[in-house]
């Protein structure tokens, strides 16, 4: 469980009863696996989230901790992997969808640095695709290569269920969130790629891949 106060003390005001505390269930979690450039898993690669410290396995594979319900887009941080440069993951969480998520990380001392990507999906709050249901998603891509700038590929991949391309619009709320997890990136230079999901007509598993890579293969 994690205990959230919605009031902060301030240098005014440096006695401040915290009124009501909030439970709420962490259940959000993401599994994700850590790579180099010719696929190879990345051991004991040290990523934080929350400042919560946890490890990827012998097969480079990471569970990240359980997030609360409401927390749906969420920055891990690779802080150390061995000689390999630190890097910053951002993905979605969502109760009762599974999230698995594979990064490239770049060498120490490689000038051709992975593309970054951030991913969005609308109907956050719901746990669950019914049958038929529509559902749009968004991948923001940019690359700290100058060279790479508007060359990189992104590729989407549906099992059981269909897509379509549709408007690359990121809604405004998602602008907001962007801005505020990465001050320093000018979205207007990234690359955005946006679908519509349609899920089965019947119930069962689906699975949602997208692939982003720069000219250089990361």
């Amino acid at each position: 469980m994690i205990i959230r106060i919605k009031e902060e003390l301030t240098q005014l005001t440096p006695v401040q009863s915290v009124g009501e505390l909030q439970l709420e269930l962490a259940q959000n979690v993401v599994q994700g696996i850590l790579r180099d450039d010719k696929g190879n898993p990345i051991p004991n690669a040290l990523l934080v989230i929350w400042g919560e410290p946890f490890y990827t396995d012998s097969f480079g594979v990471y569970t990240s901790p359980p997030l609360p319900g409401v927390e749906t887009h969420e920055i891990i941080r690779v802080v150390e992997a061995p000689g390999f440069q630190p890097a910053t993951i951002t993905t979605v969480f969502s109760s009762g969808i599974s999230v698995i998520q594979e990064t490239t990380l770049s060498k120490l001392g490689v000038t051709n640095i992975s593309p970054n990507i951030a991913l969005y999906k609308d109907q956050d709050n719901k746990q669950f695709i019914q049958p038929g249901e529509k559902v749009k998603f968004w991948s923001v891509v940019w690359d700290s290569d100058p060279e790479d700038a508007g060359l990189v590929s992104i590729k989407w991949a549906i099992v059981n269920g269909s897509f379509q391309n549709v408007s690359d619009n990121l809604p405004t709320n998602y602008q907001g969130k962007f801005k505020k997890d990465f001050p320093g990136v000018n979205l207007n230079n990234a690359q955005i790629s946006a679908i519509e999901f349609q899920a089965p007509q019947t119930e069962g598993q689906a699975m949602i891949g997208v692939e982003v890579s720069d000219k250089g293969g990361l």
